[in-house]
């Protein structure tokens, strides 16, 4: 059971960060229990008519254009297009919900968080974290958070929820750093989750080769 927390820890920390970002953005905003940003069109920041109406974002007149420079726009532009496209592959929202949530909101941070803890346990410290109970202890402050939360929320559809908690995230950074909801979608999926895949496998292909050959 330890090893398992330990592994999964920077998902646990993710999860408790997301908790943190959106339960201070509702305190503040007075969000009451449903999403925590508004569905109405706004010609300033990017809320919920952003997601549900891309158009109104990405519009070039119209549109949100402050975040990103514009170049840098127009490389993560498509790839975002295309992986909301790919996700949804015209199915239903309730699959594409589902699609959002097993790829990106868990199997690719697994997979992330595992290559993490595989290259941080080669430090003493991150060893004795691996021996206590502390990964266990934030799992359990997680699952006590989520229970709250779902209770305070009241909801009858637990893939709703799951779906619109972390898009309520991604807004929220929007509005804390100044960039549109799509460059937070660009950075994030586009951008750092990939490098991270490729960086991470390319540390412990290194490590395992310098355990194997020492000079």
């Amino acid at each position: 059971m330890k090893s398992i927390a330990f592994y999964i820890l920077p998902v646990v920390l993710g999860y408790l960060t997301v908790i943190a970002v959106n339960e201070t953005e509702r305190f503040a905003t007075d969000g009451g229990s449903g999403p925590i940003h508004k569905e109405t069109l706004s010609p300033t920041e990017c809320n919920w008519a952003c997601h549900n109406d891309r158009q109104h974002c990405l519009h070039p007149q119209d549109g949100h254009l402050y975040g990103l420079p514009k170049g840098i726009k127009k490389m993560v532009r498509g790839p975002v297009e295309w992986m909301m496209d790919t996700l949804k592959d015209g199915k239903d929202f309730s699959s594409y919900q589902l699609a959002n949530i097993l790829l990106l909101a868990i199997l690719w941070p697994l997979l992330l968080s595992i290559m993490i803890m595989h290259v941080a346990k080669r430090y003493e410290s991150v060893q004795r974290i691996r021996h206590s109970m502390i990964p266990i202890a934030l799992i359990g402050l997680a699952a006590l958070s989520s229970a709250y939360i779902l209770q305070y929320k009241s909801t009858s559809n637990p893939l709703k929820f799951l779906y619109e908690y972390p898009t309520d995230f991604i807004l929220t950074l929007s509005h804390w750093s100044g960039l549109t909801y799509y460059d937070v979608n660009a950075l994030l999926f586009i951008i750092m989750m990939p490098l991270l895949s490729v960086v991470l496998p390319g540390i412990l292909v290194y490590t395992r080769l310098q355990t194997q050959h020492p000079r």
